[in-house]
Parts: C-alpha cells; structure tokens; sequence
C-alpha cells in the first residue's frame, strides 16, 4: 500500500538541485574573445561539434536530475538564453547571473552564499567545462551518496588524469589523501612533501596519497552545507577551501564538535515525509523517524557503527600525543561534556580510472585541456552522419575519426583528418586539415594548410596560408600565403610566441 498521499507527492522536494557553474574562462586565451559586441561564453564552445554544456545537461538528465541552474556573468544571459530557445533542454534549466563581489571579483563560495534561498534540497555542483567520458554516470556519484545519506555531507568525483597532465608544471594535480571510498584531505600545496596529521592516521589507519588525480569539480553537498558558509567567511574557493574544511571534520574532533549540529541538524519529520523527501533511510534515521518524540542519542551508544562512535578515553589520549597539531591543541580537543555520538560526517568518494583505449574524460578548462578533449573524443567515434556528403566534393577525403556538419561545404581535393568542422563552413580546395578544430562560419581558401589548430568562429584564413599550433579569436582574418606557428592570431596584430613568416 502506498503510504504516501496525493497531496504529500504535490509538495515533495526535488532529490538534488544541479548548480552549473558557468565563468568567463580567462585560461582559453582567445577563444573567448567577444566577437564584435558579441561575447563568447565558454559554455558554448564546441567539442566534438557540441557545445560545451550539452555534456553536462545530458549527463543530469540520464541521472535523472529535473532541475538545473546555470550561474554565469552577466554578459553571457543573453547568448545562453538563445541557445536554449532553440535547442529546448528536456531539464527545467534555469538562468542566474552573479553579482560581483565588493572587490570586483566573484568567487565559487560567494557565488553559493548568495544562491542559498533558492537551493532547497540537497545540491549537486558541476563545473560548464567538464565533458565526461561515455563510461562515466554521474548515478553512480549519487548512488555513493544515497548510501550514507544521512550521514554524508560530501561527495566528490575525480577522475585519473592524462600523462600530460601529470607532467605539466605551472598546475601541478593536488595531493589527495583517501581510504576506501571516502576522501580525507586533499591540497594544492606545490611543496614536494605531504603532511599528513596524526590524528587522521590514528582514526583511519592506513590510507593512499596520490598525486595523479584530477578534480573533476564535481561534488554532491548536503544543504546544510550552505548554513556553514557564513562561519567561514574567509573561504574563497570550493575546492581549494571547502573542500578540505570538510574533510578534516572526519578526523579534527574539535571542529567536529563545533560544526556537527549544523551539517547534520536533528529533524522531526513522519516516516512517510522522510521517505518522500531522502528517497532512503538508515538505520538511525529509521529509528527516530519510527516515533513522535525526539530522540536521544545518548541512548543507542550500543548500536552506533564503531566509525560512528565517539573515541574512548585511550584513543583520545592516543590522538594528542601522537601528534594533533598545534592548532587543534589549542582549541581544546578534550571536551568533557561531549555527546556520546557524534556524526562521521563522512565525505564520500569517486575515483573515475581512465580506460584502457583511452576514452576522455575531463574538463576543458584551459587550451591544452581543450585540445586533449576534443582529439580524445574524435579518436574513438566517427561522427559522419549516416553517410550522407552533401556539400562535400567527391574527391575530398574525410577520416573515420573526423567530424562535420552537413551545412559546411568541403571543395575538391581537400583532407580532413582527425578534426572537427562546425555549422556553414567554407573549405576551399586542395585545404589540408590535421587534429585541428574548426568552429562555426570559418572559411578557408584554397591551398590553406592547418595542423594542430584551433580556428573560432568566423576565421577567416587566405589561399595558401599555412598554420601551425595556433589559435585565433573569432572573427580573425588572416591573410593569404603566410606561414605561423604557435601564434595566436586575431586579425590584426599577431601576438607571437615563436612565428615565422
């Protein structure tokens, strides 16, 4: 028999809320140049001849996530706004522009401060950039969560990174610290030794220290999560700082203390209302959700998981003097009136392995990570629609592992190899494409040779022109038989970082 009425369904909260955090994207360098008045959100740039976004809209939406909002500046609600009027997304996706802060700049934190009247529901943060690999679900991150929902109030996903992203130098991959499927401390410390506290490694025994994964920027939080972020004011950074801050709580007893009751609040609530709303409940939740009254738990010390139990006399004693930090000691880490339970305040754990053919999985967040992405995709699929070449010249030749639209015209002669061609492209003849990515409305003159490139939108590049490892912004127009390499091209004046001409 269904407990649940009508009308309690009608008033039901949504599982999650998705936040989709949208920026300018400074690191992609010109390809997010304004093209005339027009900006260019990096939201809707392509990959793989998609728009950045649709990956993760689509990724909600196999999750079944009904609710997604799209936080960017200002400049970009209007572009974002046309897109989904003619592409019309299957989510209810809504649009927020954020306000700067006092100092002109606007930070991930803030940013979730200021949206905490309208996150009513346990919430999922996503990054715009981040393009997961066709292996990847993001219901196996809420499955993680929905475990030890009652306990949880964080669960992240990282992913193994690219060797080239392991060997890079100027954004070294953080130090993860994690047991099992919980993560414990991560730090974007580029010091060559980790630190690990003591009082961590008395709780959890024996852990793993990494430096090869990536955050994904990907996190599942509890709402209670936003109540704590006016305590901290200090905290700029989601991943840099309230990440971190979390996963101390599982081990810092003190900051334990002092946060627990506002991460996990007691609740009174009818079974069927807990049901309708969490989806799931343990064997706590089921236990005080089973009467009325309000429940002590001071009483059920028998039944607390030993993970969940406070430590006994020699385990707190074994936790300052094998070490807790100078910090911690301050604060006072014995606390003589503390409650007989005290929640885990467990923060949950993804790792996401890369596959063995190299399928990607990542975020397109920088240049390099751009080009990584768009040739990890084309490598493993063929995009040519069902054989049709309307608009391609017999005699040209397109790769497998290419893609186009069938509104771009390709002329006589030319090669397309490992590369992706947008909407209403002119190429012309004899043009010679190579692991490149050629964006919307190019046009290419004959002859135009082009390797490892990444062309915006409306390019245009003459006869016999050839380029190597460069970009240029949208709207570029390049004259004809030149030759440059690793140049950043808009048109005018070539900001050069080793040319020839």
């Amino acid at each position: 028999m269904d407990i649940l009425s009508q009308q309690s369904r009608s008033r039901a909260k949504p599982e999650f809320q998705a936040i989709i955090l949208s920026g300018f994207g400074s690191q992609l360098g010109p390809l997010i140049e304004p093209h005339g008045d027009e900006p260019t959100p990096k939201a809707l740039l392509p990959v793989k001849n998609k728009p950045l976004l649709s990956y993760g809209l689509s990724w909600l939406e196999e999750a079944d996530v009904k609710d997604a909002l799209i936080v960017c500046p200002p400049s970009h609600v209007r572009a974002l706004t046309d897109h989904f009027q003619a592409t019309s997304p299957v989510l209810n996706v809504k649009i927020h522009a954020y306000d700067p802060d006092s100092d002109g700049t606007s930070s991930t934190v803030s940013i979730l401060k200021k949206l905490t009247p309208r996150i009513q529901s346990d919430f999922i943060v996503l990054s715009c950039d981040f393009v997961p690999s066709p292996e990847l679900h993001l219901s196996s991150l809420l499955n993680l969560w929905r475990v030890d929902s009652s306990e949880a109030i964080m669960a992240s996903l990282f992913y193994e990174a690219s060797e080239e992203a392991q060997k890079r130098k100027d954004k070294p991959l953080p130090n993860t610290i994690y047991k099992e499927s919980s993560i414990l401390g991560v730090a974007y410390d580029k010091g060559s030794e980790v630190q690990i506290p003591m009082h961590l490694l008395t709780k959890f025994g024996r852990c793993r220290v990494t430096s090869q994964l990536a955050d994904s920027h990907v996190y599942v939080f509890k709402r209670s999560v936003l109540e704590l972020l006016p305590l901290v004011p200090e905290f700029k950074s989601i991943k840099k700082d309230l990440v971190p801050f979390l996963c101390s709580l599982q081990y810092s007893r003190t900051r334990r203390n002092k946060f627990s009751h506002i991460l996990t609040p007691p609740q009174k609530v009818t079974t069927a209302e807990n049901v309708q709303d969490k989806g799931e409940i343990s064997v706590f939740t089921a236990l005080q959700y089973s009467t009325t009254q309000e429940l002590d738990f001071r009483t059920m010390s028998a039944t607390i998981p030993a993970r969940a139990r406070t430590p006994t006399n020699a385990q707190k004693n074994a936790w300052d003097d094998e070490g807790s930090s100078t910090e911690e000691a301050s604060e006072g880490d014995i606390d003589e009136d503390e409650p007989t339970f005290v929640p885990s305040l467990r923060c949950a754990f993804l790792v996401h392995k890369r596959s063995k053919d190299g399928v990607t999985c990542g975020r397109a967040n920088n240049l390099s990570a751009y080009r990584e992405l768009n040739q990890g995709l084309l490598k493993h699929s063929s995009l040519e629609p069902k054989g049709v070449r309307d608009g391609v010249d017999p005699k040209a030749q397109i790769s497998p592992n290419s893609a186009w639209e069938v509104s771009s015209r390709i002329g006589e002669g030319s090669i397309v190899a490992s590369s992706a061609i947008g909407q209403h492209c002119v190429i012309g003849k004899q043009v010679r494409i190579v692991n490149s990515v050629i964006m919307n409305h190019v046009e290419l003159g004959d002859g135009v040779r082009i390797e490892n490139c990444i062309l915006s939108s409306y390019t245009k590049v003459g006869e016999k022109t050839e380029l190597k490892d460069c970009e240029s912004t949208p709207g570029a127009e390049i004259p004809g038989e030149k030759s440059y390499k690793s140049t950043r091209l808009d048109g005018k004046s070539f900001k050069t970082m080793s040319s020839s001409t």
